[in-house]
């Protein structure tokens, strides 16, 4: 026989096992050295990616870790703050919102 305390959800049990966090993320990829060579989306127009802090890329979301019977589970959903429309030389940002993985954490 199963009582009323034992039916709701406990939040002792999930206190343990999930968490929320809300993220601001800020960097990029650029190119070190002349072994490389980038083409812009034309495929003939050349285009280096050296450091500027201008280049760098903000985003800011909320993530959520839960520690279930099968592992980590961890969801994030993130809005980028300064994407890149893009222009004749580069490429323009992909946006991916939504991520999830399962698995551990590093």
């Amino acid at each position: 026989m199963t009582t009323n305390r034992n039916r709701r959800l406990r939040p002792d049990k999930w206190r343990s096992a999930a968490r929320v966090s809300w993220f601001y993320d800020i960097g990029n990829v650029f190119q070190t050295g002349n072994k490389v060579k980038f083409l812009g989306p034309d495929d003939i127009t050349p285009v280096t990616y050296h450091f500027d802090y201008a280049n760098l890329k903000r985003s800011t979301g909320i993530a959520v870790q839960w520690l279930a019977p099968l592992g980590l589970f961890r969801f994030s959903y993130g809005i980028p703050l300064n994407p890149y429309p893009g222009s004749t030389g580069k490429f323009n940002d992909e946006t991916e919102r939504f991520q999830f993985s399962i698995g551990q954490a590093f």
